[in-house]
């Protein structure tokens, strides 16, 4: 019994220690592990601090790449790069900023020295966001072409050395560049005059026939005045004498009306001795008159559309005389000049009265045209070739029975003629052109006067600055913009060539170095009622591209970049209701305002249909046309943002391309009905007129016109990626957003 109990006993004992020691054995383990698996975590950390250093440095090797190493004996980990944030979903505040944040896994390993296929393993991660220090740099000249100052960008920028056509009603505001020549509503109004080319001084109205011997002393007391008299008391030049001998013998014959045109320039007004004051149209006053040594004045007519409008009078009885020194510039542009007209045409049977040139062979001589109770005539002088580039007096003469010319005070043609002279209460006198003039220049002052009065009724179809070769335009479109439209041209160097490139044949682009790919996707030749737009995920800028031509029909809209590839690949904006812009693109560090890449990036053409409407925002690239197609007055066309284009055209609206007779018509009945003193806006100014006339609303629905926010346009070599390190730093910067222990 004794030994049965000391066995138990002694059996008891070894179990305890047995068990004693399977616990020790046990915990001793459980020691181990719990330090392989804090080693397995250092080492989880360890490479992740490795790889996001990594990531700042220039030989980073992007997303979607595993980073492994060893960090001793038994210890490695292993880190992967993966674009986006787990914890991001569509919809959420910061979702735009998916694409620039990659998430980072690291694992760390450690392995039982004991036994290699035990090992320890621990995962971190962390989401890293991209410091977007700066982009890539754009094209040599991408900044010239944008803006001449900080404050004023470009609207428009045509290279080329192709005209720029722009036909009313339109209204493109903001500076413009244009290196080709400028067409100015070169289709309608439609021009129809005989200006003037040259200067007017001394101009005078008489109701009495003046003998030959009295235009005789007034020629040669104005041409002692050109080439000085000497004072036989002192043997000195005596000007005040000619001066005052002149001047007394036009207030001795007491015309009718006299237009010194003595005022100084920037006046508008001609002061008249006597009645009939004029409104400058274009004319410039105080250039050097007859009498220039002494400080005589005389008004300039730039030989396109200027004239002075001296009201709407008429003479009476059976006698007149016609007085005007003159000095022509040049008959390259117009034979038929007018001194002083009144006439409502152009025909002979549209005149009242009138005294200007013809040309007869290869000489120009003096015309006289008269309408009395027995008809209209025309006297052509048969002598006096008139030179260019002097001085001369004219004078057409009525006594009731003849008509009579005079060219520096001899007769140069007569011819008979009879009755009372008539008259027209609503016909106007003109002074350098004959009414109705051109219908081009004076709706375009019109549209400027109404701009002055009223800035919320601009409807010019341009509103400068332009910045343009001024030799490349003709003067009659360069006087249009300035001494019409209020429009200054500022001379600037010819240069053609083609200022950036297309950026060729895209199927992918990336955001970064090292970051994803995005695969660019491709539109149907034709698309209509679909709306496009980025994808943070898949396409985060928005990129669309299509091979050869593009078509946009009805209810598209696309919020992206549409870029046209191939051979004389075109966009064609065809339907109702097209919508186009692009999205903002995420700021660089410390950027203030708005920056989008190009809306469209055209390999050829960019044609806006006729009869549609659209609306566009940012800016459009064609590498060749910008054209809005010829059209009806309701197509309308609202482009906010800019144009670069080796071409640009706005063509004609239908309705308005009308013959020469037409719209001598039209202006023909607003001049009669016109009245300086009138509160009527449709009585003063021929678009308000012709509106309700013909129906040809001045209000353009065709608007190009610089952004109201502070935008700036990136132009992208989509070879290189669009965000790139500073110069400051070794390679990108990214900082922490997220930390997160897996295990």
């Amino acid at each position: 019994m004794a030994v049965v109990v000391v066995l138990g006993l002694l059996s008891i004992t070894i179990a305890v220690c047995y068990a004693m020691l399977r616990t020790q054995s046990y915990t001793a383990q459980i020691q181990t592990n719990a330090s392989r698996q804090a080693d397995a975590r250092q080492a989880a950390v360890a490479g992740l601090t490795i790889a996001i250093r990594k990531m700042h440095q220039a030989d980073w090797p992007g997303v979607d790449t595993v980073l492994r190493g060893d960090l001793q004996a038994h210890t490695s980990y292993e880190a992967h790069y993966q674009t986006g944030d787990p914890s991001l979903s569509p919809g959420d505040d910061d979702y735009a900023e998916y694409p620039f944040r990659v998430a980072v896994r690291s694992t760390g390993y450690v392995q039982d020295p004991a036994n290699p296929s035990v090992r320890a393993v621990h995962t971190v991660r962390a989401v890293m966001q991209l410091n977007r220090r700066a982009r890539a740099a754009t094209p040599a000249n991408w900044a010239r072409l944008q803006e001449y100052d900080a404050d004023h960008p470009y609207t428009v920028v045509q290279w080329g050395d192709v005209p720029a056509r722009i036909q009313s009603p339109v209204r493109i505001e903001g500076p413009c560049h244009f290196q080709g020549s400028l067409n100015i509503c070169d289709e309608y109004p439609r021009v129809d005059n005989r200006p003037l080319d040259g200067q007017l001084d001394e101009v005078a109205v008489f109701e009495t026939a003046l003998e030959e011997n009295a235009l005789l002393a007034i020629y040669q007391a104005g041409i002692i005045g050109l080439s000085g008299r000497h004072d036989e008391a002192g043997g000195g030049i005596d000007w005040d004498i000619s001066w005052k001998t002149l001047s007394r013998l036009y207030g001795n014959l007491a015309p009718e009306s006299w237009w010194r045109l003595h005022e100084p320039d920037g006046d508008e007004t001609a002061d008249a001795q006597g009645r009939h004051a004029g409104t400058c149209a274009g004319a410039r006053l105080g250039a050097a008159g007859i009498n220039g040594a002494f400080g005589n004045r005389a008004a300039t007519f730039d030989g396109y559309n200027d004239y002075i409008s001296v009201g709407k009078f008429d003479l009476s009885g059976q006698s007149l005389t016609l007085l005007a020194w003159f000095k022509i510039d040049s008959f390259a542009r117009e034979s038929d000049q007018r001194f002083i007209s009144k006439a409502d045409g152009y025909d002979e049977d549209d005149h009242y009265w009138m005294l200007g040139t013809c040309r007869k062979g290869n000489k120009h001589t003096l015309r006289f045209r008269l309408r009395t109770s027995s008809g209209v005539k025309t006297l052509e002088a048969s002598a006096g070739e008139i030179a260019t580039g002097v001085w001369n007096c004219a004078a057409a003469v009525y006594d009731g029975n003849k008509m009579r010319l005079y060219l520096n005070g001899e007769q140069v043609g007569d011819s008979g003629k009879s009755g009372a002279i008539a008259g027209d209460p609503n016909v106007n006198v003109w002074l350098g052109d004959n009414p109705p003039g051109s219908a081009q220049a004076r709706y375009l002052r019109d549209l400027k006067k109404q701009a002055d009065e009223s800035p919320a009724s601009d409807y010019r179809p341009l509103t400068g600055p332009l910045y343009h070769p001024r030799t490349q335009s003709s003067e009659l479109n360069v006087s249009l913009c300035e001494d019409d439209l209020g429009v200054a041209v500022n001379d600037v160097s010819q240069d053609t060539s083609s200022p950036v490139s297309h950026p060729g044949t895209l199927v992918t682009y990336r955001l970064y170095p090292g970051g994803k790919e995005y695969e660019i996707p491709q539109l149907s030749y034709s698309v209509s009622h679909e709306a496009y737009g980025p994808d943070s995920a898949a396409n985060p800028l928005g990129l669309f591209r299509t091979w050869g031509d593009l078509t946009l029909w009805d209810n598209v809209t696309v919020e992206g970049v549409i870029i046209t590839e191939g051979s004389d690949a075109d966009l064609f904006v065809k339907g109702d209701n097209v919508v186009l812009s692009a999205p903002a693109m995420p700021p660089i560090e410390g950027e203030d305002g708005r920056v989008e890449l190009p809306c469209v990036l055209a390999k050829d053409d960019v044609w806006i249909d006729d009869a549609a409407n659209h609306r566009i925002t940012g800016l459009v690239f064609s590498q060749d046309d910008f054209q809005v197609f010829s059209g009806g007055g309701d197509a309308t066309l609202a482009l906010r943002g800019r144009i670069v284009a080796r071409q640009f055209e706005v063509n004609e609206r239908y309705g308005w391309t009308n013959s020469i007779s037409w719209w001598r018509e039209k202006l023909r009945g607003f001049l009669v009905q016109e009245s300086p003193d009138s509160e009527d806006g449709a009585r003063r100014f021929f678009p308000v007129w012709l509106a309700g006339d013909a129906g040809l609303d001045p209000q353009p629905k065709l608007q190009i016109k610089p952004r109201s926010e502070n935008v700036s346009y990136h132009y992208q070599d989509f070879a290189q990626p669009i965000y790139q390190p500073h110069p400051d730093d070794e390679g990108l910067v990214w900082d922490l957003m997220d930390w997160t222990d897996e295990d």
